[in-house]
């Protein structure tokens, strides 16, 4: 049996549906299709033959109030409703990937194409040289052998295999 939060419930609730079918629009909403949305919310439907499933999940998504409540919770989870101090910080590689989009949508040989382009490289220009160097791991180690711990542990894993 299925356990969910008591906030979940009073969700579903003030939606006049069932817990499963909010669970259901909340993954559809962030991206998840209709039938893996589906698959997961309603898992104790699992047993039912795929044909059982699809009309199962077609009589819940083709309601109104099944696509009210969908719209509802996509516009909750893209952040349309978030307080401006919660939005979450996108990273250099995130826009770098959003410019390189939209160059790829323009013509070839256009001026906007090349322009995004330029922003793409020099983005990426950026990011390589702030990382250069901190991915690599530096190790110092003594003068002498015998103060190494790389070298005692050697020697002591050498002295246990001997054995």
């Amino acid at each position: 049996m299925e356990e969910y939060s008591n906030k979940l419930k009073k969700e579903a609730k003030q939606n006049n549906v069932p817990v499963q079918t909010l669970v259901m629009a909340d993954l559809m909403a962030i991206g998840y299709s209709k039938a893996d949305a589906y698959n997961i919310a309603y898992s104790t439907n699992a047993t039912y033959s795929q044909a059982q499933n699809k009309s199962i999940r077609d009589s819940i998504i083709e309601t109104d109030a099944f696509d009210d409540l969908l719209q509802q919770r996509t516009h909750l989870h893209t952040g349309l409703n978030t307080n401006p101090d919660e939005v979450e910080m996108i990273t250099e590689m995130d826009v770098a990937k959003d410019i390189l989009r939209s160059a790829k949508q323009q013509p070839v040989g256009s001026k906007d194409r090349a322009d995004l382009m330029s922003r793409y490289y020099d983005i990426v220009k950026k990011i390589g040289a702030s990382t250069d160097g901190q991915d690599s791991v530096k190790v110092w180690l003594p003068l002498t052998c015998h103060i190494c711990p790389f070298y005692k542990a050697k020697v002591r894993s050498d002295r246990t295999n001997q054995q």
